[in-house]
């Protein structure tokens, strides 16, 4: 889930100063584990992944990432 005015289009817009925010509620301090699925329309060789925390100026601080996960799986 996402919150409103951050929606997960903009975890992989390429603009790094924009932010993903799950929805309120939705986080590890509720005991929650988000995440966030890519789907590519075809095979792609995934050379770089990179996770930048929060880069909304009007939320300074406990918006960042703590700690993650990777998963790369193909179409079977």
């Amino acid at each position: 889930a996402w919150q409103g005015g951050w929606p997960a289009e903009r975890l992989v817009d390429g603009n790094v100063e924009t932010s993903w925010f799950t929805a309120a509620g939705d986080n590890v301090s509720a005991g929650k584990t988000p995440w966030a699925a890519v789907t590519f329309p075809a095979d792609v060789a995934v050379q770089r992944v990179t996770v930048l925390g929060n880069r909304e100026p009007q939320h300074p601080a406990g918006y960042g990432v703590l700690a993650g996960r990777l998963e790369l799986l193909n179409a079977d």
